[in-house]
């Protein structure tokens, strides 16, 4: 197994992502999976993740590595080196197969709709909701709609 680091590939943007628990996150910048909150690292949130980018080309997460920030510290980076609250990793990622974007809107789909079902609401509800979603979903031509109609941007990354 031949791993390539996140840093050196060339991501087309947005990139979404499949927890191995299930949950879908959406990163529009590689900063936005890279330097992430220390909790992600502790509960261990990255090892099998799959990584899908515009493109359709598909990553497994198989190592994460902690790495000193790129970029020069400014005075208001040090609260975050000072209290812990983020980390700088490198992802070590195995090459899967290209994914297509109705497969990987259908992933979406079956996320969010599984979300509903656990909502508290009447049955009646439930399905009201699935199925405006799926009408919705079904126009989505890209990430970006996908994004759009479920507002995965405002939850973009880990700061759900």
């Amino acid at each position: 197994m031949t791993l390539k680091m996140q840093t050196e590939l060339n991501w087309i943007y947005p990139v979404m992502a499949f927890r191995a628990t299930g949950e879908v996150e959406y990163f529009d910048h590689l900063e936005a999976f890279s330097v992430v909150p220390k909790w992600v690292i502790e509960d261990e949130v990255f090892p099998g993740m799959e990584l899908i980018d515009a493109d359709g080309e598909q990553w497994f997460v198989r190592t994460v590595e902690p790495r000193p920030p790129a970029r020069r510290l400014r005075w208001w980076h040090f609260g975050d080196r000072i209290f812990g609250v983020h980390i700088t990793v490198d992802l070590g990622l195995e090459k899967g197969g290209n994914v297509p974007f109705a497969v990987v809107r259908q992933r979406v789909f079956d996320w969010e709709a599984s979300q509903i079902r656990n909502d508290e609401l009447s049955p009646e509800e439930i399905e009201q909701q699935v199925e405006e979603i799926l009408s919705a979903l079904q126009k989505a031509n890209n990430y970006e709609d996908i994004s759009d109609i479920l507002s995965l941007s405002d939850r973009l990354g880990f700061l759900d």
